[in-house]
């Protein structure tokens, strides 16, 4: 009889032990998941935000005649009229895709993404990202005061998206997803890995674990990997070299 407990105790701890070991691998593998999810997340994001840049060079250059690499500089080397004409223009293109697809959504870039995280579970439509991209690089293209900041979060939010719908992830899993789809889309269009981590960090998850921001460092690290390998490792707010020449001119700095 004392043997006999004897040996159902140590049946009982080793069952214990293979279902820790269990456990553990089963947490490994959810994780490794997400993992590899968030490196496809980035990388499409990636080519995304590249195509969205790309679009915005297309569309300047079919609305401005004037000669020139950028945007500012085509606009001001064409005539008075078409500067006045072609923001007006690419305006009220703009408003009609919104107006067409967006008529019933009352939030734009950022808030749109938080309330998909927080009402519906991270969950956007396909097309949406894309169409939105679309009504933006109209506008910026035709020399409208608006910056590509909302689309390329949004963008980002949507094929990271779009990817947890394919492989059927939970909520959670599609909510962190989400989140470092924003991200790397940050990350993607302004060259700057670890400032779009924390921005999705600390706008789009209250409360996050180890995991999940190691999930949105991936994301956004493989997105501004893609990104520099396409338009390469530049700046992108660039300032001019000025030289003061008199002591003068720091009093009316210190103004």
């Amino acid at each position: 009889m004392y043997f006999n407990i004897i040996n159902i105790r140590n049946n009982i701890i080793k069952l214990s032990l293979k279902l820790v070991q269990l456990y553990d691998k089963l947490i490994y593998t959810e994780y490794l998941f997400i993992y590899i999810l968030s490196i496809f997340v980035g990388i499409l994001t990636g080519f995304a935000e590249v195509f969205l840049k790309y679009l915005i060079n297309v569309f300047s250059k079919l609305f401005f005649i004037g000669e020139g690499k950028t945007i500012l500089d085509r606009i001001t080397n064409s005539p008075w009229y078409i500067v006045l004409l072609i923001p007006v223009i690419g305006i009220v293109l703009s408003q009609i895709i919104n107006l067409l697809f967006f008529k019933k959504s009352r939030t734009h870039g950022v808030s749109q993404v938080i309330e998909s995280i927080v009402l519906k579970n991270g969950y956007i439509k396909p097309i949406a990202p894309w169409l939105k991209a679309l009504a933006t690089s109209i506008t910026i293209g035709a020399g409208g005061s608006v910056g590509p900041e909302g689309p390329a979060v949004f963008l980002g939010a949507g094929i990271a998206s779009t990817v947890s719908q394919l492989f059927k992830a939970n909520s959670m899993r599609t909510k962190t997803l989400v989140a470092a789809g924003a991200g790397a889309g940050i990350a993607a269009a302004f060259n700057a890995p670890i400032a779009g981590a924390l921005f999705a960090i600390e706008i789009f998850l209250m409360d996050f674990k180890f995991q999940q921001f190691s999930v949105i460092v991936i994301a956004t690290v493989m997105a501004t990997f893609v990104s520099r390998s396409l338009t390469g490792d530049l700046a992108v707010f660039q300032s001019s070299v000025y030289h003061l020449t008199s002591i003068l001119e720091f009093i009316w700095f210190g103004l």
